[in-house]
């Protein structure tokens, strides 16, 4: 928490016992300890109770801090948002905030578990679809606020000598994300949602074929491709570090009959890879 409202003082004071009351051998009182520990109890409670509910302005600064959480995972939400309605998303989200409190000021970051928090409710069994597009909503927001960083181009690689190409490690652009969808069309139904499809739309996706997503920023804004299995298994050997040879290998693995040279160019074209290290002609 970056401040403290007026009622914290008094409070903490009363349950860490008198001053200086510090039993030999045993770690002094911790008084920010304490306030984060009662604070925390008492946003979560149900009803305002605890040591802090009498401290005037909780309860104006409770609900006000429960409603920015829940308006925050909603917001940052919004293809999920479109497909189970903003209003029974509120909803899961007051009981989200029960078990997982933010842990950064920033609530742009809040909500990691929530995908399969969601997944996990007895009244979304017949939604095979909502965990995979929830974690998509996390990707754009994980894509978002990443680190920027330069991208290779074509023409960079194929100054290179020709001889050292097998050998150079190309890694994914901070921003970039993807997740390979084996079951369901994720990647479509997430699409639909976040240019607000209607239900016929939507219900024209399912079951659909398998699909997969990249998104990153290689600029400004956020971008998103399709992205097939061979893709996907080439970005997860580069994010491992391995070279270009062996993740052209890993993509073949994945799918035989993946065409890796176009692969690599649609890769670049994206602006999706950066050398790591930087390429440098020194022996």
């Amino acid at each position: 928490m970056s401040a403290r409202p007026a009622f914290v003082p008094t409070a903490v004071a009363e349950h860490t016992g008198p001053a200086g009351a510090v039993l030999q051998g045993s770690p002094a009182p911790d008084p920010a300890a304490d306030f984060e520990r009662l604070l925390h109890a008492a946003l979560l409670a149900p009803e305002a109770q605890g040591p802090l509910a009498g401290q005037p302005g909780l309860a104006v600064y409770r609900n006000g801090w429960r409603r920015a959480c829940i308006e925050a995972l909603v917001a940052n939400h919004p293809a999920t948002a479109h497909l189970v309605g903003e209003d029974w998303l509120r909803s899961a989200a007051a009981e989200y905030l029960r078990h997982d409190l933010p842990t950064d000021a920033s609530l742009l970051r809040y909500g990691e578990g929530l995908p399969d928090f969601l997944a996990e409710l007895p009244s979304t069994a017949g939604l095979p679809w909502l965990r995979a597009v929830c974690r998509l909503d996390r990707l754009w927001l994980e894509a978002h606020q990443a680190a920027d960083a330069q991208p290779v181009g074509a023409s960079a690689l194929a100054a290179l000598p020709h001889d050292a190409l097998g050998q150079l490690r190309l890694r994914p652009l901070p921003s970039a994300r993807w997740a390979w969808h084996a079951d369901l069309p994720a990647f479509a139904i997430w699409q639909a949602a976040r240019s607000q499809a209607d239900a016929a739309a939507l219900s024209a996706l399912l079951p659909g074929m398998p699909d997969g997503a990249l998104l990153l920023r290689p600029g400004e804004a956020v971008e998103w491709h399709a992205l097939d299995r061979a893709g996907c298994a080439f970005l997860d050997a580069c994010a491992e570090g391995r070279t270009l040879l062996d993740a052209s290998a890993q993509a073949l693995t994945a799918d035989p009959g993946c065409a890796i040279g176009a692969l690599i160019g649609q890769l670049l074209g994206w602006q999706v890879l950066c050398l790591d290290p930087p390429w440098t002609n020194e022996a």
